[in-house]
């Protein structure tokens, strides 16, 4: 059958199916999968052929049918709902919840960041945080002196030791760069040299024009615009002298007595830093390491000229705003904004309010749930791979399997005790926020997630902080290492990826498939399924393997294909007699994949191409996948396996 007639049967047969599932069944008994159906239909676009773009088939519509500035796909769907349930939550909060500290500090948060409508943020910023005591910005000082000729007093500007307090709102990579480590007894600071700064011109003089309240930049905003690029190129340079030097030493300082003997010669700039990182005396057992070491010392030997520390503070101060402004995450202040802001800075007592006001109802019939398929996943994962040791002869990662098994999840992220004195103990750093004050608010919590970064390891049953600091908190999974841990954000609970009364193969397919993806943490772990082992000798598997693990864009694919694997699997597994649905006729098979394809549905450009491969990938590694669209056998030669990599540069 050609596929314009192969086209047109389909249509007529999808369609007709939809009625079917409309008309034969009473509502009461079709809700929730009646509206979930309803929703997966909305989304295809039935003039296009599955064999040939499954994407532009399973998700055709879906922008025109899901269109919303605040979400772009389904996990940003059920954020954006979660957030305004939240809305409603956090303003009604009654008197006996804020006695509790830290649900008055969520609560003061979100006022303050409502009350700054209309404020100019660089400006309350700079007012807060200045470059030394009574010391103003030396742009803003010639602003309010430059009339009388002053020039800016240099002296009282100690380069080093305001870095060392910049570190306390997690600011740094202005010639020194910072990452902490921590283990299980205590936590590590590397200090190295910088990564390339990469402040744009243009960036450069908008910012000085708001900073000097002007309508437009005039010649002088592009005169200092172009010599604090200037300056960053130099710095850039700089850093990048050492990059090939590979003589570098690591000097480890792990107690007092390291520190006083650097007050005196080539590193007492460097205990200047070291003694004004505040934040070092909430944490015992910091050790410090020095890294790239000849850098350093060219670094502590410098002298800077007046003329010099002023550029430095001017550049300090235009990327410490940029640093703010990019870290609140949202560019005003309305109350779905403000309350994501909240999310990112204040995720623990967010969720637990939630849980409280919706989730809890629900809990009972949930939490037994979403463990079992949980539980399902991992015992599937498991299985596979031991098919894959038995078919291939080649053993697999040896620490992926006990790993597995001793993988936890967190519904919700919550502590195991939620005692006031519990909760009160993870936010004791905090002081008292103010309703009014937002950006004063803002750098005591950035100050509390860097205190919270050290001591990651103590909070053994859920995480502080995302470890994705560009979005904070989302409703979207992830793993966290430390812990072996997966923690499910209770805002991914909610239709169109799960309801408890959803049919299995909705579950598996959507929620099934994103957990799984989380589950498939490591890199190698999706590996089988990308190379099925029984089609190639182990010599031709191996050099594949090792051409695949040096391209570092092919993660995504192998969590992917792994995770629809397990995900299919689980599913065919755990619900033998239960895989065709009773409410339609539509094929099982066909019904898995159109709803697994929703995961990837998403109405960004720039997102679309890159999804669109992801499910193709899919789709053409499922016998399963032809057999329920009816596509002519396509199969994948051992050989193309290992040029495949090629045609996925754009990720």
């Amino acid at each position: 059958m050609c596929h314009k007639y192969k086209l047109l049967f389909l249509v007529m047969q999808m369609s007709s199916l939809f009625i079917n599932i409309i008309n034969s069944y009473p509502e009461k008994i079709l809700e929730p999968n009646l509206q979930h159906m309803k929703q997966l239909m909305s989304s295809i676009d039935l003039m296009k052929y599955p064999c040939v773009n499954f994407y532009e088939f399973a998700c055709g519509e879906w922008s025109s049918y899901q269109k919303n500035e605040h979400y772009s796909n389904i996990e940003e769907l059920v954020d954006y709902r979660t957030n305004l349930e939240l809305i409603k939550i956090v303003p009604n909060m009654n008197d006996e919840i804020l006695k509790m500290d830290v649900f008055n500090h969520t609560f003061n948060y979100y006022q303050s960041c409502l009350k700054a409508e209309g404020s100019a943020p660089m400006l309350e910023y700079l007012k807060i945080i200045k470059p030394a005591k009574n010391l103003e910005w030396p742009l803003l000082w010639h602003l309010r002196e430059g009339s009388d000729g002053k020039k800016w007093p240099a002296d009282q500007f100690d380069v080093y030791a305001f870095l060392g307090q910049l570190f306390d709102y997690g600011f740094g990579n202005i010639l020194i760069r910072a990452h902490i480590e921590q283990t299980a007894s205590d936590a590590v600071i590397t200090l190295s040299r910088p990564t390339e700064n990469t402040l744009d011109l243009y960036i450069i003089v908008n910012m000085i024009e708001k900073l000097r309240r002007k309508k437009r930049p005039s010649l002088t905003e592009f005169v200092d615009a172009i010599e604090l690029q200037s300056l960053q190129v130099d710095l850039n340079n700089m850093s990048k002298s050492y990059e090939e030097k590979r003589g570098h030493r690591t000097v480890l300082f792990e107690s007092n007595d390291d520190f006083e003997r650097l007050k005196e010669g080539n590193f007492a700039s460097f205990y200047r830093y070291i003694k004004n990182i505040g934040i070092l005396h909430t944490k015992k057992n910091v050790k410090i390491y020095v890294a790239d070491v000849p850098y350093f010392y060219n670094l502590f030997g410098l002298h800077w000229t007046k003329e010099m520390k002023e550029k430095l503070c001017n550049y300090i101060m235009l990327n410490l705003l940029q640093y703010l402004i990019k870290d609140k995450g949202t560019t005003g202040y309305s109350k779905l904004e403000c309350i994501k802001e909240v999310r990112q800075k204040l995720d623990l007592p967010l969720t637990f309010l939630y849980y409280l006001h919706v989730y809890k109802s629900n809990e009972i019939k949930t939490n037994p749930d979403i463990r079992n398929i949980f539980r399902q996943l991992v015992d599937s994962l498991t299985q596979l791979v031991t098919q894959f040791e038995n078919k291939s002869g080649l053993p697999f990662n040896t620490e992926f399997k006990p790993q597995l098994r001793n993988t936890t999840m967190n519904v919700g992220n919550q502590p195991r005790n939620v005692r006031n004195s519990h909760i009160k103990g993870l936010f004791v750093h905090i002081p008292q926020l103010q309703p009014n004050d937002f950006y004063m608010n803002h750098l005591q919590l950035l100050r509390h997630k860097m205190i919270t970064s050290f001591k990651r390891f103590d909070y053994r049953t859920h995480v502080m902080y995302s470890p994705n600091n560009g979005i904070g908190y989302s409703s979207t999974p992830f793993h966290d290492e430390v812990r072996n841990m997966l923690i499910l954000p209770l805002g991914l609970l909610k239709p169109p990826i799960y309801h408890p009364d959803l049919h299995p193969i909705f579950k598996w397919s959507t929620l099934g498939f994103i957990l799984a993806r989380n589950i498939i943490h490591t890199y190698d772990a999706g590996i089988p399924y990308y190379f099925p082992s029984t089609s190639m000798e182990p010599k031709l598997y191996r050099q594949c393997i090792q051409q695949f693990q040096n391209n570092s864009k092919t993660i995504g694919v192998t969590r992917n294909i792994g995770a629809a694997a397990v995900a299919y699997h689980a599913y065919l597994q755990n619900h033998p007699n239960q895989l065709q649905p009773d409410f339609t006729d539509i094929p099982w098979q066909k019904l898995f994949f159109l709803n697994l394809a929703q995961t990837f549905c998403t109405s960004e450009p720039h997102l679309r191409k890159r999804n669109n491969f992801y499910l193709q990938t899919i789709t053409e590694r499922f016998p399963g996948f032809r057999e329920a669209f009816s596509c002519p056998r396509s199969d994948i030669k051992p050989k193309d396996m290992c040029t495949f990599s090629d045609d996925y540069e754009f990720l």
